[in-house]
């Protein structure tokens, strides 16, 4: 096919390189080319001769005639070049050309030959190789310019003059060019050069002209016109943009060369700025106005046109699935009563495509192997817009057979069963492609980096179903040679290898090194993270290259926010999340509101002494104003985590705190007096006091979010022991169980229960300030903050040492666009005194409906709570609002 292909040009070039040349002054003979290859005789083709030829003939002054009657002078292993001579005086010939190509093991080999036609005259040699032919005939049209200069005395560029560049640089346009002085002149290039200039987009004329100057010289001379320069732009008939808006879109600025193509673009970029705000059909036009031969005006006329909406989406052609189905999965929509808010019927013309490509991937999932969807077609009418997408179903076919073959690391049974297509199923195409992915998957956690898996489909129309076999090659097993880490500029290596989970010796493993991206991501020190694979100096190994690409870890903010419990808020923060390069996480905060203000700094070391050993210190201050009294706190902790099993972990601490209250309201001072008096003690023993306390906790989380989580859960316990030297002794005990379920429509249920306890230790009463108190927006909302709790005789409620309480609660999208979600709610639970109730008895419950909002100023929470069953005289629920705070 190859060799026809050739002929079939040749036979084409050879007229027209006849007429071409009727007027050239030098014939150049060429041969029929020597193919060799091992094994077989040579023989002899006019096809690189063809290809040389045309080359050649371009390059001009050259008429090409066959040397094939005249073989013989060049079939021996040296030709007689005083015989070729003689050959060349007899046609007129001013060059030969002969030479051989030459099959080699792993490619193709050429050796050309060109002499002139004059007494006395040697030939050159010029060769190329090539892996395949394509690639040497490549390289054959690569040196017809060496050899047209080698045999025609092509005359050199003596100069380059350049006239009527007044704005840009000589050095610039010479850039441009493939001429150089001192290097060969070809007429056949100045064509070429010409569009490179014109091309700059900064020249309404460009001539190239070449003068002989003799002695084998030319001086070749560039004539331009410059564009004028733009003095300024003006925009007319824009409303919906800005001016300001506008010019900043242009890639044509104020004192730059008027380019047209520039200004095309330009409007094209206007086009699609006003395609995003649903004004499909402005018209757009421009207008030079020259002020002086080096200077003009560029104006930019604007028609906006009607603003439209896509009101209508049509599948032509649809039957088997719902208008609604396909509606669902694409990005845009029709205008909704909510359209202000969700830019609900505001499309642009080049998200059509990727629609188009949804409808095929959706049609591919549900059994529709032969699915076609056309062009989409918009009509706009005034301000409504209608898109058609045409659509050709096809059958719909069902998966009958799977099959595994080739090389099997399991019995097939156990390869099939990892497979996510099942038989008598509809064919989805996405879960062939998993289905690929996975097999690969497995192999390559066994070491077989380079294994293949080939889907073949057996199609049975008349039935409408496929058999699927997957043909697997799996290669050599691949061990890793080298571990590099580049980009890490800031960065410990140590602190990234923590992360790496795979080491130099192991078997390759696509899982580990997957494992060892996310991991490095979730670090958070990366603006990137890339792993690449490369082979080694044995085919059974491989090089694993990390490259991570260093952010700023520091950072400074500020914020506002309000919440029910304490009213306005403001907080600064300083932190620093990888300290020397370490990993360190380096703290300072402080949160002002109008009944509570706080200090702190804290210090975090996640892998002490090279081991995975959190350790950490914190000092903290704090003045809070209590319903009845004044509470003034500061100390400083120590803790270490390590963990434990699995994604289990455990911490352990020790905390100092001096705790200081004062400004007790008559209303409630007696409660206190009463309550450490029936200990046998002064009230006034416990208002300045210190305490010193051991904490160990243990905690499991598998969240898939910290924010909102749709999955997973979140397991923690504990207990916390004061004493020590310090002016209190008492235990506290916690567990906490949040579990997080996806239901349909994106909606998620959360289920969180809670349990907490205090313990007397000695004779010693548990400081009133630390008993267990419910209610607010954390735990049963309906209930105010401190609302839930044993109440003493005056009515006033001192908390608990014994609390319970669960949360059952909805979460659902109601403007995802907005990231704005509805909530519904059940929350139950109370505190009760073990010394009067061993267990719970009576319980106060609440529901209720909230908005959350992840607002560009933070997480916003608004909720309301009903109480259920309310005692006589209370109100009937409370309103909870959070701003700024987590979820």
């Amino acid at each position: 096919m190859k060799r026809l292909t050739l002929g079939v040009i040749f036979v084409c070039l050879l007229p027209l390189t006849v007429m071409a040349q009727q007027n050239r002054t030098h014939k150049c003979m060429i041969f029929p080319f020597k193919i060799v290859s091992e094994g077989s005789s040579p023989t002899y083709s006019n096809e690189v001769a063809a290809i040389l030829g045309s080359e050649l003939a371009s390059e001009g002054n050259l008429e090409m005639i066959s040397g094939r009657p005249f073989l013989s002078a060049v079939e021996g292993l040296r030709p007689d070049p005083e015989r070729l001579t003689r050959i060349a005086e007899r046609v007129g010939a001013s060059a030969l050309i002969w030479g051989t190509v030459t099959k080699l093991s792993d490619g193709y080999s050429i050796e050309i030959n060109a002499m002139k036609g004059a007494p006395r005259s040697k030939p050159k040699l010029f060769s190329a190789t090539g892996k395949t032919m394509e690639e040497l005939l490549q390289r054959v049209q690569e040196l017809a310019v060496e050899i047209g200069t080698s045999i025609l005395d092509q005359p050199k560029i003596a100069s380059i003059r350049i006239e009527g560049n007044q704005r840009i640089q000589k050095e610039a346009i010479l850039n441009k060019l493939e001429m150089k002085t001192g290097t060969p002149f070809r007429r056949s290039a100045i064509g070429d050069e010409i569009r490179e200039i014109y091309g700059m987009g900064y020249f309404d004329d460009v001539k190239i002209t070449a003068e002989d100057v003799g002695n084998g010289q030319v001086d070749l001379k560039i004539t331009l016109k410059e564009r004028p320069s733009i003095k300024n732009i003006e925009i007319q008939g824009n409303k919906v943009l800005t001016k300001d808006e506008i010019l900043d879109a242009l890639t044509t600025k104020s004192f730059s060369v008027v380019s047209t193509e520039k200004i095309r673009n330009d409007i094209e970029k206007l086009r699609q700025m006003y395609e995003k705000k649903g004004y499909y059909k402005p018209k757009i036009d421009y207008e030079i106005k020259e002020a002086s031969p080096k200077e003009a005006s560029l104006i930019f006329k604007i028609d906006e046109g009607p603003k439209s909406y896509l009101t209508d989406i049509v599948f032509e052609g649809r039957n088997k699935i719902s208008e609604k189905e396909l509606k669902k999965i694409l990005s845009i929509k029709e205008k909704s009563w909510f359209w202000f808010l969700d830019e609900s019927g505001i499309f642009t013309k080049d998200k059509l495509e990727e629609n188009r490509m949804r409808i095929m991937a959706y049609y591919l999932d549900n059994g529709f192997i032969n699915i076609q969807v056309g062009v989409p077609e918009v009509d706009i009418k005034g301000n409504k817009v209608k898109v058609t997408f045409p659509i050709r179903e096809g059958d719909r076919y069902q998966v009958r057979k799977l099959d595994v073959e080739g090389d099997l690391i399991a019995p097939k049974e156990e390869l099939i069963s990892h497979l996510k297509t099942k038989p008598h199923t509809w064919f989805k195409r996405s879960l062939a492609a998993e289905d690929i992915k996975e097999l690969t998957r497995l192999y390559n956690n066994k070491g077989y980096a380079y294994a293949d898996v080939e889907p073949r489909q057996k199609i049975n129309d008349q039935y409408k179903f496929l058999d699927i076999t997957y043909k697997i090659n799996q290669g050599d097993k691949v061990t890793i040679e080298k571990v590099d880490i580049v980009g890490n500029d800031r960065t410990r290596d140590k602190v990234i290898r923590r992360a790496v989970a795979i080491s130099e010796g192991d078997l390759y493993n696509a899982d580990a090194l997957e494992n060892t991206k996310s991991n490095l991501e979730a670090m958070d020190y990366f603006e990137a993270v890339k792993i690449k694979t490369s082979p080694s100096s044995k085919p059974d190994k491989m090089n694993v290259t990390i490259e991570v690409m260093e952010k700023k870890t520091g950072s400074l903010s500020a914020g506002l926010g309000y919440s029910s419990q304490d009213g306005a808020m403001g907080n600064i923060n300083l932190k620093e999340r990888n300290l020397f390069g370490l990993g360190i996480v380096a703290n300072a905060r402080s949160n002002l509101s109008g009944r509570r203000n706080d200090f702190e700094g804290s210090l975090t070391y996640p892998w002490m002494f090279d081991y995975p050993l959190t350790g950490s210190v914190r000092a903290h201050r704090a003045q809070q104003k209590e319903t009845y009294y004044l509470r003034e706190t500061d100390g400083f902790s120590v803790h270490l985590g390590y963990p434990i099993y699995g994604l289990w972990s455990m911490s352990t601490g020790f905390s100092r705190d001096s705790n200081k209250l004062s400004g007790f309201q008559k209303v409630f001072a007696q409660s206190v007096i009463d309550y450490y008096s029936q200990y046998g003690t002064s009230a006034q023993k416990y208002m300045n006091i210190s305490e010193n306390s051991v904490s160990l906790n243990f905690s499991r989380d598998t969240r898939n979010n910290s924010v909102i989580p749709t999955g997973g859960s979140k397991v923690s316990f504990g207990g916390r022991f004061s004493g020590l030297g310090g002016d209190v002794a008492y235990n506290s005990y916690y567990s906490e169980a949040m579990y997080y379920y996806p239901l349909f429509w994106k909606a998620v249920v959360k289920l969180r229960a809670n349990g907490s306890m205090l313990q007397e230790s000695g004779r010693d009463p548990i400081p009133f300030d630390r008993r267990i108190v419910l209610g607010g927006i954390q735990s049963i909302r309906g209930y105010k903050m401190g609302d839930i709790g044993p109440k003493d005789k005056y009515g006033n409620i001192i908390g608990g040492d014994r609390a319970l309480f669960a949360n059952v609660e909805c979460l659902f999208p109601l403007l995802e666009q907005l990231k704005l979600n509805g909530v519904v709610f059940f929350d139950a639970g109370n505190t009760w005194n073990v010394s009067r109730s061993p267990f719970l008895t009576d319980v106060k419950a609440g529901a209720g409906i909230g908005v959350r909002w992840i607002s560009p100023m933070g997480p916003i929470r608004i909720e309301y709570g009903w109480k259920i069953n309310p005692e006589k005289g209370e109100e009937p629920g409370a309103v909870a609002f959070a701003m700024g705070q987590l979820f």
